[in-house]
């Protein structure tokens, strides 16, 4: 059940995150963002034991590499939000998070492409 919630809120995080896409929107937009990293991190911690075990005993995964990455890109969405704070330059803002977006893509898929594609013996 915790599952549905989580993946529930998720959902209607990308719907915000839909009804933002304009550039007069982009705080929102990032925001949202921001939320859905921390729904989806505290969704993981439940997955891998560790806010019922031991930060010594996380085993590594793609669940655990989705917490670094989703943590490491908050702080840069965090960053970009604060950099361009009082809607200077949404141009440069929007552009900053769409490469910032891209690249924790990229580097999700580079660390779990067997995760997401498994070969098939």
């Amino acid at each position: 059940m915790f599952d549905g919630v989580a993946f529930t809120i998720e959902s209607a995080l990308f719907f915000i995150m839909s009804r933002a896409l304009s550039l007069a929107q982009w705080r929102r937009f990032y925001g949202s963002v921001l939320c859905l990293l921390a729904v989806d991190s505290f969704w993981g911690l439940t997955r891998t034991g560790f806010l019922a075990g031991s930060i010594w005993a996380l085993p590594t995964g793609p669940i655990e590499s989705w917490i670094i990455l989703n943590i490491i890109f908050a702080i840069v969405i965090f960053g970009i939000l604060f950099i361009f704070r009082g809607g200077k330059r949404p141009y440069v803002a929007s552009g900053v998070g769409l490469i910032a977006v891209f690249i924790r893509t990229f580097l999700d898929y580079y660390w779990n492409w067997n995760f997401y594609f498994p070969a098939h013996a």
